[in-house]
């Protein structure tokens, strides 16, 4: 009985999640990026919608899962979804040693791969990068570095500081503090340690402070349209943080939104209010429909 249920329930899915729009798209593959063959994914009901490729989060935290839950998002874009070195079916495919380097410059080198395949095989000379939690690291710097490639940005779950165990952001950021003289804030930040896990939550907030208001990315003009969508209640990557950023930032267009009722993984959580902000605010700007003057 478990079995059939679970088998109907299958089928249902598969069902929900076919696409047969005459001019859709669903097509998925592993493809060579970076040396390393990668798996990506492109569903959309019709090619002639804005492109929006995922920086997924994690490390490791692959978006596929959500498939089923942002299938409304496919009727008003063409949705992009690549599994990076050691998530989904990348690291399926070459097992834990089989992921090569796993840097922030490698990702970083790979997304641009993708990028610009993404741009040949679908005929577009820009596309919409969406970036949620640790995508946002490499996303910011891909959208201020590549405005020819990337048409708007979108962050959700907006890091403001750098993760993981390579300490080079808190380095920058003690040299970036001795180089203004700021002596006080060197002192406190070095007295704090470069390792994150060990802070308090008022480190955190301090280090989370400190870094928007000395980041030379937050006062660089933008040349990409940014656009930040963070959950009102997330604990890990706070709005707050990502708010001053946003009001601090020089760009042709930005915008800040909460979504009510969710935190981390707010897209997902709430996946219906995440698609009016796309379709509301994002849409029309790279489409041209919609926008005054």
């Amino acid at each position: 009985m478990l079995l059939t249920y679970r088998a109907l329930k299958r089928r249902a899915l598969a069902k929900s999640l076919r696409i047969t729009a005459p001019n859709g798209i669903d097509e998925s593959s592993y493809v060579r990026i970076g040396g390393l063959d990668q798996w990506i994914s492109v569903r959309g009901e019709d090619r002639s919608n804005p492109v929006l490729l995922e920086l997924h989060g994690g490390p490791g935290a692959s978006n596929s899962i959500f498939t089923p839950r942002t299938r409304a998002w496919e009727r008003h874009f063409t949705i992009v979804r690549w599994d990076m070195r050691g998530a989904g079916r990348t690291f399926a495919a070459h097992g834990p040693a089989g992921q090569g380097e796993l840097t922030l410059d490698r990702l970083y080198a790979d997304a641009l791969e993708v990028t610009d395949h993404i741009r040949a095989r679908l005929g577009v000379p820009k596309v919409v990068l969406l970036a949620n939690s640790f995508g946002t690291v490499t996303g910011l710097r891909l959208a201020r570095d590549h405005p020819e490639r990337y048409s708007a940005y979108v962050g959700t779950d907006q890091n403001i500081i750098a993760g993981g165990t390579d300490s080079s952001a808190y380095d920058d950021l003690l040299a970036r503090l001795r180089g203004a003289g700021k002596r006080r804030q060197l002192s406190r930040l070095t007295a704090m340690g470069p390792d994150p896990t060990s802070w308090s939550p008022e480190e955190w907030s301090c280090y989370a402070k400190t870094v928007t208001t000395t980041d030379p990315l937050t006062y660089d003009t933008m040349k990409t349209v940014v656009i930040l969508f963070q959950g009102a209640s997330d604990v890990l990557t706070p709005p707050e943080p990502a708010r001053r950023f946003h009001d601090q930032l020089t760009a042709p267009l930005k915008d800040f939104a909460l979504i009510p009722d969710a935190s981390h993984f707010a897209a997902f959580r709430r996946p219906d209010v995440f698609l009016e902000l796309l379709v509301g605010r994002v849409r029309p700007v790279v489409t041209g429909v919609g926008v005054d003057g």
